[in-house]
């Protein structure tokens, strides 16, 4: 009766816990309760950090999932949220009988590995703290597919009521899923969810590499390691100035599931759950991007073929141990390629395609270079390799492999298969480069050289471990005191030359001074350059909420907080972005019926994009464009035409005109 009694107390215990903090459990649910009963093996449990990213990655990749759920039942997406949890609430108390696993805290080693997640886990929220949200391009796009979401509360296929566009889903929804459930569970607005989870994304990014690392060396140096890599490599962190925070998503589950099948490469048994909880991982990449997985499937292979050098058992385990994950991932994916407009891909290819001639015309294209042409195509791909990863790192990671690879000469086989495994994952780099660069397959646009290659910072990880783990016992402590004096040293001075320049891009004068002193780092927290987003801009689009029709049309600047009219100020707007390039033909169509009714200008236009709407042009047509809001230099203008201006008369918009002391 007592075992019972006991197992009863802890189901109730756990559904007060999701009656009054529903949100934790997006997080911890279902991940805790899948690695309850796995082996550790696979889902390690002796570890706090490594048992937290994997109760946090499994649990994200099943709830990125149930928005296809609710494609194929009748539930809204909170409804199925509150019910799964109820469900795994249950078996999680019904199978405590077994032996709970011995974490370790408070041992010397764990309190300094400890302390260095929480120093990756202050700098990576920085963003959270400095800016209201994210790049107002791309966030525009994500926040209104987000708000679709909280809208219906279930799967939709159509962007009604937000845009006028019949098909919703061709993009991944993975990010926009846990950020319309977690801004549904607590009291937190959306664009704030957003910035949240963009931050978060990248402290998992670091648990991912450094949960593979472990795998092969000591817990600190891998976390150093792991520290090291993602601080000083250019990408991912630019992507989080763009506000392509479903990017990171997909690559931090690509991360986890690189280390998960690596793992499965042994030849030892998994469980159905286990596998399970692989599949949605490794599907997960995919329900949040579609580029991070291209990138997968020519990095992995690569990986699995050096691993199956070792000989045929290898080989043979491979096949068996993977062919179930494999399988359960296709049925994971399966209603987003059902749901999935294969028209729309087709009528995105060419604008990509553009977007990425533009790109590396600035690269390769050098007529002032008095070289042969296979030369400035050889010094192009060394640029567009040293601009991803960064100088630095370039740097690090080439002594790194010359130290391995002299190591190798001498006899020693330490660092054999890591080695080879990065000579494998630069040659892939090298065969995707010439792919996009030449447009030689049909899903060439999708080749992203920024956005594919992450999976090629885990060889270099190795490396670069390989080299630490072995140089490092061999100086002297005196002398890695001085080394990290003298980095701080030039992390401060970084800090102080990027305060006196507002934290703009790091490149100019020193830049390899710069991206040496972690610039990109603080690019990452600090540049504001495309968050243009202010308190003020807040209140005016509250003020559009309250006072402006509903069906109003506003045209804006792209650079300045104007396009997020379209999610927080729940309007709509003339060129919602990323729509040209997925939506492009129904987005002319729609423009051809209808006519812009207002212009909204941001208080900060950004310097990077042309601004098309000034405040002193539009005051100069009064009978065109009727000024009715005008606060801390965010403005609201009312398009005055034959067709709308009788109707503009009697709307009885309140003008407000105000500056800070009356606001």
């Amino acid at each position: 009766m007592l075992p019972f009694l006991r197992k009863a107390i802890i189901f109730l215990a756990l559904l007060v816990l999701l009656l009054l903090f529903p949100a934790v459990f997006v997080f911890m649910s279902p991940g805790l309760f899948l690695i309850h009963g796995a082996t550790e093996h696979l889902f390690p449990k002796d570890d706090l950090l490594r048992r937290t990213g994997n109760t946090v990655i499994l649990s994200f990749a099943f709830w990125v999932f149930s928005y296809w759920l609710t494609m194929l039942i009748p539930l809204s997406l909170t409804r199925l949220f509150y019910l799964t949890n109820i469900v795994f609430s249950f078996w999680f108390a019904s199978t405590l009988h077994r032996p709970r696993p011995k974490v370790a805290l408070w041992d010397r080693g764990n309190a300094v590995l400890l302390s260095l997640f929480l120093f990756v886990c202050a700098v990576r929220f920085i963003p959270l703290f400095d800016r209201i949200t994210g790049s107002v391009g791309d966030m525009t796009q994500h926040l209104y597919m987000a708000r679709l979401i909280t809208i219906h509360n279930t799967y939709s296929d159509s962007y009604l009521p937000l845009l006028p566009f019949r098909h919703f889903g061709e993009y991944p929804l993975g990010f926009h899923t846990l950020a319309a459930l977690l801004s549904q569970l607590t009291s937190f607005p959306l664009y704030r969810v957003t910035t949240f989870l963009s931050s978060a994304i990248y402290v998992l990014i670091h648990l991912g590499l450094y949960q593979l690392l472990t795998r092969h060396f000591p817990k600190i140096l891998s976390l150093a390691v792991s520290s090291v890599v993602l601080l000083l490599s250019h990408y991912p962190q630019f992507l989080n100035q763009w506000g392509s925070s479903p990017t990171a998503l997909s690559a931090c589950f690509l991360f986890f599931a690189y280390d998960y099948l690596s793992a499965k490469q042994a030849p030892a048994s998994a469980s159905f759950v286990e596998d399970t909880g692989i599949a949605l991982v490794l599907a997960g990449g995919l329900l949040s991007h579609l580029i991070p997985p291209i990138g997968f499937l020519f990095y992995f292979p690569t990986h699995a073929l050096i691993q199956c050098a070792r000989g045929r058992e290898q080989a043979t385990a491979l096949l068996r141990n993977h062919w179930r994950v494999v399988l359960l991932s296709a049925s994971f994916i399966t209603p987003f390629l059902l749901n999935f407009d294969f028209s729309v891909f087709a009528r995105s290819a060419p604008a990509i395609t553009v977007h990425h001639t533009d790109s590396f015309a600035k690269v390769f294209d050098s007529p002032h270079l008095a070289a042969p042409r296979v030369v400035i195509e050889t010094l192009g791909f060394l640029a567009v390799f040293a601009f991803l990863l960064g100088p630095t790192m370039v740097l690090l990671l080439s002594g790194s492999a010359l130290y391995c690879v002299l190591r190798r000469m001498q006899g020693s086989d330490s660092a054999r298969t890591h080695v080879a495994e990065f000579g494998g994952a630069l040659g892939i780099f090298c065969v995707l480069l010439i792919l996009v660069r030449l447009q030689l397959t049909p899903f060439s646009h999708l080749l992203q050289t920024e956005r594919i290659h992450y999976l090629l910072l885990i060889p270099a990880s190795l490396v670069l471990a390989v080299f630490c783990h072995t140089v490092l016992p061999k100086i002297h402590l005196h002398v890695v005191a001085a080394l990290l004096l003298c980095f701080s040293g030039l992390v401060a001075w970084n800090v102080f030359d990027h305060r006196e320049r507002h934290f703009e891009s790091h490149y100019g004068t020193f830049k390899h001074l710069r991206d040496a002193g972690l610039g990109s780092l603080l690019a990452y927290g600090f540049d504001k350059a495309n968050a243009s987003v202010t308190e003020w801009d807040l209140r005016a689009f509250e003020w559009v909420r309250r006072f402006v029709e509903k069906d109003a049309i506003f045209l804006t600047n792209y650079g300045d907080g104007g396009g997020l009219i379209a999610s927080i100020g729940e309007r709509q707007i003339w060129a919602p972005h990323g729509m040209e390039i997925w939506h492009g033909a129904e987005l002319r169509q729609w423009q051809s019926t209808n006519r812009p009714t207002h212009v909204y200008i941001g208080r900060i236009p950004n310097p990077r994009y042309p601004t098309e709407f000034t405040r002193e042009e539009l005051r100069k047509q009064p009978e065109k464009y009727r000024l009715i809001y005008d606060v801390e230099q965010c403005s609201v203008f009312k398009i005055e035409d034959g067709r709308s201006r009788g109707s503009a008369l009697g709307t009885g918009h309140p003008r407000a005109t105000t500056s800070a002391s009356t606001a």
